[in-house]
């Protein structure tokens, strides 16, 4: 089966919707489907992934989620190049990833189908998703009021295009399925990728590259302490506000920080704590090089109180078989039982930090792998495929 992934997105930028869609482009390969990913010019190319992407514009920097007028500009080129991918590849289906996602793929089918005389047969679009655009407006560009207003809004119509849906977390499922009755979703979850974690990332003592020496650094940093590690973006929708001043606050004697991502926040934050030692920002924010980081850690944190978006970090942390902090939310608890760490609100942080046990953790894992939920996501485009011809 021939798949066009569309990501309206800076395409590979060490974040979760883009692990997201790497796993779920690799593991539909290892199905044996041909895979591409069209996305936008920036980002970095990935092991085993093919890419179609528009031409790089040097005015577009932005690796970061959230909204950006100049967006628009790059989905409406997107979806120009699409008519002519769509056209001459002839894909069986659309998987088309955010609700930007949708709207190239709307777009380009019909400029497509147009193009061809009206003989192309339309490919079927599956629209995959993390949340609500209300949240990720609410996470990531709360100052863009009318954005928000204008974009939430188009979003009720848009979704009745796609034939059907996929979300990644128990709670946005039913919130979206309340908010868009006459779409069709389905709960394909975001997994571990067991084949990463297979081999423990341990530290190379003998290596001076420039990424282990800085896990030489901070093993070095960390002495005889503990490790309390976060590991995601670096904006204020994400929790990190209340980590780094709920840590200062409140850590025990023997605790230190380390922040391992990217994001627009982070010299802010970063300035924030000049001058702190038991508080470290990781350099390096690459994908590929989380489980060594991983690895130094006693503790994993998720600092995020609630929302419709899963946590793809959460199964990091368990993959590696960390002891886990988290608020006591519904999708923390479906993920974690009770062995999560859990804070009734942020007042109990150092208890909850003197309290646990600390050593690895044998999450069960047999039903969360990334290989089980992309097999739950080829049984639904298949559907697709079958009921279009």
């Amino acid at each position: 089966m021939k798949i066009l992934a569309i990501a309206p997105t800076s395409f590979f930028s060490d974040r979760g919707s883009h692990i997201r869609i790497y796993q779920e482009a690799k593991y539909l390969q290892k199905l044996g489907h041909e895979v591409s990913v069209f996305c936008y010019g920036l980002g970095k190319e990935m092991p085993e992934i093919k890419t179609e992407r528009i031409s790089p514009n040097k005015w577009y920097t932005k690796v970061s989620p959230g909204f950006s007028w100049g967006k628009i500009y790059l989905d409406l080129e997107m979806a120009w190049r699409g008519i002519f991918l769509i056209k001459n590849k002839k894909p069986d289906v659309i998987h088309a990833h955010l609700f930007e996602g949708l709207g190239v793929a709307w777009l380009a089918r019909l400029g497509a189908w147009i193009f061809s005389g009206f003989r192309l047969k339309k490919p079927p679009i599956l629209l995959d998703l993390q949340g609500d655009l209300r949240d990720e407006f609410e996470s990531y560009n709360q100052e863009k009021t009318f954005a928000k207003k204008i974009f939430v809004n188009l979003s009720y119509w848009l979704v009745r295009v796609a034939d059907a849906a996929v979300v990644s977390g128990e709670n946005s499922l039913e919130v979206l399925r309340v908010k868009y009755p006459k779409t069709k979703f389905a709960l394909v979850r975001d997994g571990v990728d067991l084949d990463f974690f297979a081999q423990e990332k341990l530290l190379n003592k003998d290596s001076d590259s420039e990424g282990d020496l800085e896990l030489k650094k901070i093993a070095s940093w960390k002495g005889l302490d503990r490790l309390l590690i976060y590991t995601g973006g670096m904006e204020k929708g994400k929790g990190v506000d209340w980590l780094l001043d709920t840590f200062i606050s409140q850590k025990p004697d023997g605790w230190k920080l380390l922040l391992f991502g990217g994001g627009r926040e982070k010299e802010e934050y970063q300035k924030k704590i000049t001058g702190r030692d038991e508080i470290y920002f990781a350099k390096d924010n690459s994908y590929l090089a989380l489980a060594q980081y991983l690895v130094l850690a006693d503790v994993a944190i998720e600092p995020k109180r609630d929302s419709t978006e899963s946590s793809g970090k959460l199964l990091n942390y368990m993959a590696a078989g960390l002891p886990i902090v988290c608020f006591d939310n519904n999708f923390n608890q479906a993920r974690l039982g009770e062995k999560g760490n859990y804070l009734k609100d942020g007042s109990g942080f150092k208890d909850v930090l003197e309290d646990l046990q600390i050593g690895k953790i044998n999450y069960d894992l047999a039903e969360l792998s990334v290989e089980g939920e992309v097999q739950k996501l080829d049984e639904i485009l298949r559907e697709l495929v079958n009921a279009s011809n």
